[in-house]
């Protein structure tokens, strides 16, 4: 199976949109137990397990969200 090239400009907004989403330790955290919690999770339990603000918390969701990493 062959994959066109990316092109210069589209591989930059590939590394970008990943930096963007996983740059962050604790937002790669969230990531990776959003998907351990099938039923799915909630600002709220982000917050607690993770000792932060709920508006952080949901900041780091929308993140992970616009990137198409969580739904």
């Amino acid at each position: 199976m062959s994959q066109a090239a990316l092109s210069p400009g589209e591989f930059s907004a590939a590394v970008s949109a990943i930096t963007n989403a996983f740059g962050d330790p604790t937002r790669r955290q969230i990531y990776l137990f959003a998907h351990e919690h099938t039923e799915g999770v909630t600002a709220a339990m982000i917050a607690e397990r993770f000792g932060l603000h709920p508006n952080v918390a949901r900041h780091h969701l929308d993140k992970l969200a616009a990137g198409g990493h969580l739904e």
